[in-house]
């Protein structure tokens, strides 16, 4: 396993004392999400972590629990983890949380931690994900260029589709080359003029 450098998923991390939740990326439903309530992504934690045949039970392994924006930009950025040296620990102990051990190049190790299961209960992402099944005229949308920014280097992607469900509504947001499927896609809220 690996961590893939596409994804910059703390980008869409909130860092926010009064809402703790938001600034943690959590694991759902093999899938990773993040949301500062202005932006939100949706990556599947196969492409998240390169996941080969042989680590299949890491999505399982890793469902409802969720680790701090900022400790995964940590992670990310180190080499060794981008050269797939480093291993999921599950918690021994019933309420425990995984972690991630890093090998480094001088042999030792760096460990970054989850938060225990249940520590922060994620939004209802999938319920802002959804696809309106109306048809609704939207003549003038009003797009925060630094959170479409931010969005677009937690997707990895700097070309992107846009989905426009209404004026009120979250603009879905999809990489270029969108496969349902497999790929990791994101939304942002529409801001007043």
């Amino acid at each position: 396993m690996e961590i893939n450098k596409k994804f910059k998923i703390w980008e869409a991390c909130a860092d926010d004392k009064m809402r703790p939740t938001l600034n943690y990326i959590h694991f759902k439903d093999a899938h990773a999400y993040a949301s500062d309530a202005h932006i939100l992504v949706k990556i599947p934690i196969k492409e998240l972590l390169g996941l080969t045949a042989g680590e299949d039970y890491i999505p399982e392994a890793l469902e409802g629990h969720c680790i701090s924006g900022n400790i995964w930009k940590k992670l990310a950025a180190q080499k060794a983890a981008q050269k797939g040296m480093m291993e999921l620990y599950l918690p021994t102990e019933e309420g425990g949380a995984p972690s991630f051990r890093v090998h480094d190049e001088e042999g030792q190790d760096i460990i970054f931690h989850f938060a225990k299961k249940g520590m922060y209960t994620p939004p209802y992402y999938e319920g802002v994900l959804k696809r309106s099944t109306t048809a609704e005229a939207v003549t003038m949308i009003g797009l925060s260029e630094k959170m479409l920014s931010k969005l677009c280097q937690a997707l990895g992607d700097t070309d992107v589709k846009m989905d426009f469900n209404g004026p009120l509504n979250a603009v879905l947001v999809f990489p270029k080359y969108y496969d349902e499927l497999t790929n990791a896609y994101g939304m942002i809220m529409p801001r007043m003029l």
